[in-house]
């Protein structure tokens, strides 16, 4: 269950809300890619700009869960839990087939 902050406190996200919220998210990420690309730039590039993002926006999350760590231990952290989410997707796979 997802869940969203409402007045400092966690309430459950209803199925039609996380719809939404999931769609919007969606719609977003294309109209960001398609000007990405009508920039002129490969496609391998704005790959490689999103993953470069994504692992900078894992870090920031990381450091303001536990401000004390350092850079080597965030990175070190960073590293779990991407390992955690292919073992997680290698099992989904696993029961699926």
């Amino acid at each position: 269950m997802d869940w969203e902050r409402s007045k400092g406190k966690l309430t459950p996200i209803s199925q039609k809300n996380l719809l939404l919220i999931r769609k919007e998210k969606v719609r977003k990420n294309i109209e960001s890619a398609s000007r990405l690309l009508n920039t002129g730039k490969e496609p391998l590039e704005i790959a490689d700009l999103f993953i470069h993002s994504t692992f900078k926006l894992v870090e920031d999350g990381i450091l303001n869960r536990f401000p004390q760590l350092s850079m080597e231990d965030v990175k070190e952290k960073v590293k779990q839990n991407l390992a955690l989410s292919i073992k997680l997707k290698k099992n989904k796979r696993g029961v699926v087939s």
